[in-house]
């Protein structure tokens, strides 16, 4: 079983390998350009033009690159600029400056960043509130010159301000800190998000708990669903119970989930002046009011979910009943419940278990619709957003993301068939 595991572990690095080709390709086959959109925000001086700006915004961006280095960067096989560990830096000058803008209060956080090293280096600058990270950004500065060395053009020390519309009150500290050049998929860093400049990898750990706490209460709602009536429709074929239970799964199969949650929002709020809430509450703010918002669209996505598992529960189960062991278990005068759970439910459950492993993948990233009509911020709307903004980083990461988890999901189901079933050997 090591072997077997170690085994399927290593062939995930090709897979994810193929996987990132993919990923970064098409991703840029997206219609549209964020370099245009990234310059259109960009306020000019008059003197210079949108295509200057577009290609200044590229150059910092590292897009005028050929397309295998811009890949390889991505990856962290190359540098983003010059090689190894960059130099200290110091902060210095910090002011927190609050002003109001129409309805919005505008905070500006600025401080002055040196290079005190002797080499060109590059920095992470980062805004922290209250010790919490809120926004990062990178800066490139020049070495301090030597006695005998030519002064250099580049500055060795800038103003790095940082802009926040409607900040919480609290303290405000900016850090800068030396970096490998070296940043990129092979580190476990996928980047920064070209929009709001905050690290992906943080962004999408806030995201998954909440695609992760839809796609349990779907799962359970469904399996709970599912499991009980393909049981009953296997046991008792053929009668009206049976065709209850197969009309309920070819209904569930049949209807969108996004149509019945349509529904959901406009019937009761036209017949009893009711709609499901639509304001996000975290489940650390008020963990009733969390299960409550979150109930609805989990047994909506769960009934959808439900029909193909308790169909290939109840084609199984019939399958299995018909064995030889099954007809001398019944023959030993067992109870009915002791053959159907102990002897056969056990050893229907392979293809049922490989069709829950497909939909795994689907609750954690493929909830778009769900989370959009019911306003959940997780893992599907920020791939929405992120596609209308054209922010390849982002949307590149939750790929390379979800093929993990789907290729880990794979190897889950796998082991699971050693476990139901004592004859499967993995070598």
């Amino acid at each position: 079983m090591r072997t077997y595991i170690i085994r399927r572990l290593l062939l995930i690095i090709p897979t994810l390998f193929l996987v990132t080709i993919i990923v970064f390709l098409t991703v840029r086959l997206i219609p549209g350009d964020v370099i245009d959109l990234m310059a259109s925000n960009v306020e000019g001086t008059g003197e210079v033009t949108a295509e200057e700006i577009a290609e200044q915004i590229r150059r910092d961006l590292g897009l005028d690159q050929p397309i295998h280095m811009q890949y390889l960067r991505w990856m962290g096989a190359l540098p983003h600029n010059a090689w190894g560990w960059s130099a200290e830096a110091s902060v210095s000058d910090l002011s927190v400056t609050q002003k109001e803008v129409g309805d919005d209060e505008i905070v500006a956080v600025s401080a002055k960043v040196s290079n005190v090293g002797d080499a060109r280096s590059d920095y992470k600058v980062i805004l922290r509130l209250n010790g919490t990270t809120v926004e990062t950004k990178t800066l490139t500065l020049g070495a301090v010159p030597g006695p005998d060395d030519t002064p250099s053009m580049e500055s060795q020390s800038d103003v790095v301000t940082f802009t926040i519309t409607n900040g919480a009150e609290g303290t405000y500290t900016i850090d800068a800190a030396g970096y490998s050049n070296f940043s990129g998929i092979l580190q476990g860093d996928l980047g920064d998000s070209l929009w709001s400049h905050r690290p992906i990898l943080g962004e999408i750990a806030s995201k998954i708990p909440i695609s992760l706490e839809l796609g349990i209460i779907s799962m359970l709602t469904g399996l709970l669903i599912a499991f009980p009536i393909g049981i009953y429709s296997a046991i008792r074929q053929d009668t009206i119970g049976d065709y209850v239970g197969r009309s309920i799964a070819i209904f569930f199969m049949a209807v969108p989930g996004f149509w019945l949650a349509t529904m959901l929002f406009v019937f009761p709020s036209k017949w009893w002046g009711w709609s499901p809430p639509v304001q996000y509450i975290p489940i650390g703010e008020n963990f009733i009011e969390n299960i409550k918002q979150f109930l609805l669209p989990g047994i909506l996505m769960g009934m959808v979910m439900s029909g193909v598992t308790m169909r290939m529960t109840r084609t199984m189960m019939l399958e299995v009943l018909r064995q030889d062991y099954i007809r001398t278990a019944w023959a030993k005068g067992l109870r009915e419940r002791v053959v159907v759970i102990r002897h056969a439910l056990k050893n229907a459950m392979i293809p049922v278990i490989t069709i829950i492993g497909l939909q795994l993948p689907v609750l954690i990233g493929g909830t778009v619709i769900m989370e959009q009509i019911f306003s959940l911020p997780g893992m599907g709307r920020f791939m929405v957003e992120s596609l209308s903004s054209r922010d390849y980083a982002v949307i590149s990461g939750i790929n390379v993301m979800m093929a993990t988890i789907i290729l880990m999901s794979n190897l889950l189901v796998d082991l699971t068939y050693g476990w139901l079933d004592p004859r499967i050997r993995y070598r």
